[in-house]
């Protein structure tokens, strides 16, 4: 994904996810996410079947047609006839191709819509100021009582670790139960560290009902996966308890290096 502010982008509803059409372009305005409910069930084993909501339906198609003229041979033009939306990608009727709403109002991508994949909403310079925040913020490496570093790349462990209370699991790897802003400075430290090397890290975002969802790199495209959705439990913690997002605990002396860190910002006047 690639930070972008048009156009705006929709926040998924309910059990939607995020999906991306497949792009030979990596840059704006090519990435970006709609949100969809998806089926478990891949088309070609690979690509997923998402069903958009007409208003979602809609932005596509604004940003089909923008896209359109950037790469004609790849990208289709669309709009809507009433309620029946349009995908054209010629000017013979055999290149019409159309779709009509199912019986719950929404419109499935076929085949000739292209090829869609599991993603994370669209990252846009607020997503991006936020997630810097979370990060830049030293608090949020600082171990409150009870809890100590874990971290799920053992090669990073200052930068990569995170405060958690911990269940032991196995030998080498931990249960940790993050504080809600801990785990927003988690999912941003693994979105970055994602662009530079995804088969090692996962993507992740929180979506707006609170929930914390993880996409696999590797399995996104099996036939039956689902991202693993994360509610938080009362007290808005998230307990991370699945082998497809591993933790270890950080070693002693780094957990009482961050644990001496001071627990107050410094301002320029203190």
């Amino acid at each position: 994904m690639t930070t972008t502010d048009h156009p705006t982008p929709l926040t998924a509803i309910g059990d939607e996810l995020y999906v991306e059409l497949v792009s030979g372009y990596r840059v704006e305005p090519y990435t970006v996410s709609f949100p969809a409910l998806v089926d478990e069930h891949r088309r070609q084993g690979i690509w997923a079947r998402p069903r958009f909501r007409r208003e979602a339906a809609e932005a596509i198609a604004d940003w089909l047609n923008l896209v359109y003229p950037l790469d004609p041979d790849w990208y289709p033009l669309a709009r809507f006839d009433g309620d029946t939306w349009l995908i054209l990608r010629g000017e013979s009727e055999q290149h019409r191709h159309v779709v009509e709403p199912d019986d719950d109002g929404r419109y499935g991508f076929g085949p000739e819509g292209g090829c869609w994949f599991l993603s994370i909403p669209t990252r846009t310079t607020t997503t991006e100021l936020h997630d810097l925040e979370r990060l830049c913020d030293h608090l949020l490496r600082v171990p409150a009582d009870g809890e100590v570093l874990v971290c799920c790349d053992p090669d990073d462990l200052l930068i990569g670790a995170f405060p958690a209370t911990v269940e032991p699991r196995g030998e080498e790897c931990v249960v940790p139960t993050f504080r809600r802003e801990v785990a927003e400075a988690v999912v941003a430290w693994c979105t970055s560290r994602h662009r530079v090397d995804p088969d090692s890290y996962p993507q992740a975002y929180v979506d707006a009902d609170g929930t914390l969802v993880h996409v696999h790199q590797s399995l996104r495209g099996l036939d039956g996966y689902l991202p693993w959705r994360i509610t938080p439990d009362e007290g808005g913690n998230y307990r991370i308890d699945g082998t497809d997002w591993a933790f270890r605990r950080a070693p002693a002396d780094v957990t009482a290096f961050m644990a001496r860190m001071p627990t107050s910002h410094v301002t320029e006047n203190s």
